[in-house]
């Protein structure tokens, strides 16, 4: 069994993953007041649950007339990706295994080492924050890993501070939680890259990762859904959608000031597919005022 653990390991590594843990199929798992979940109802006779984590790194602004790609999610759909390719690798070599999608994977994570900080992320040991964490159960009985034990957190309050909604503590308020729909008004200025918000997570001193190039597209692409095809291969179909994206660019486009965008931003408007069309309307106001920034 210790030569497939090996394999596993190899193949994980060769499909991207940042660090891949072992350990036992037992009891619940739960997090955040969530309902406890058996790891035995979702896969009797589960003797292993792996633990796969996928890190990245913050980015550095996007070009002008550009809007990047918020890191996190080409990572987890590479964790995602992953994942499914594991379970068919272990069940070619005639075991049982299961892409345990419905696990809590935070309490999962925790059982391999870590904790999680006040912003409500888990931390690794060794990446911080900045991973994507997916969960596999098999009935091979691989041997389970030492916890790998890191720092707990500061307690320091940056990521509160950092917070433009102020959702620290209450989740609700998260700029993330709303980019799938209507964002906020209050909220529209502070989004500064597409599908997501890593602010809370830069500002922690456990993050302290040099930031990298960011994917990126041009505005108009984003805007007209050109861009749609390469974003779908980048961070999966489930996440690029249209009217997803282009509500997402007409806010940054408004944000940096980016007038070269107003004829698309007019079609936009006037296709009353709303949250887009809503976001647009904004744009367009506050590109054609004096407070353009």
């Amino acid at each position: 069994m210790e030569e497939l653990k090996q394999q596993v390991i190899r193949k994980a590594q060769m499909l991207g993953l940042s660090d891949i843990r072992f350990t036992v199929a037992e009891g619940t798992l739960s997090h955040a007041g969530g309902k406890p979940v058996a790891l035995q109802d979702v896969m009797p006779g589960a003797r292993s649950l792996i633990v796969l984590f996928a890190a990245y790194r913050p980015v550095k602004p996007a070009p002008p007339g550009h809007m990047a790609v918020s890191p996190y999610y080409p990572a987890s759909h590479r964790a995602y990706t992953a994942a499914r390719a594991l379970t068919g690798f272990l069940r070619s070599r005639s075991v049982q295994a299961l892409h345990a999608t419905s696990l809590p994977a935070k309490a999962a994570a925790l059982r391999t080492g870590g904790v999680i900080g006040d912003n409500g992320f888990f931390f690794h040991p060794r990446f911080g924050s900045l991973v994507c964490i997916q969960t596999l159960l098999t009935d091979a009985p691989f041997s389970p890993d030492e916890p790998e034990r890191g720092c707990g957190c500061l307690h320091c309050g940056r990521c509160a501070k950092a917070c433009p909604s102020g959702a620290v503590g209450k989740i609700d308020r998260c700029l993330r939680r709303h980019l799938s729909g209507l964002v906020p008004e209050p909220l529209r200025g502070d989004v500064y890259q597409l599908l997501g918000c890593e602010k809370c997570q830069t500002a922690c001193p456990y993050n302290r990762f040099e930031p990298e190039e960011p994917v990126s597209f041009p505005l108009e692409a984003l805007l007209s859904g050109s861009a749609l095809p390469q974003l779908k291969q980048l961070v999966g179909p489930n996440m690029a959608r249209l009217m997803r994206v282009k509500a997402q660019a007409a806010l940054y486009a408004a944000n940096t000031g980016y007038k070269e965008s107003l004829p698309e931003l007019s079609k936009l408007m006037s296709s009353g597919a709303d949250p887009a069309a809503a976001h647009a309307a904004w744009a367009l106001s506050r590109l054609k005022s004096e407070d353009t920034p």
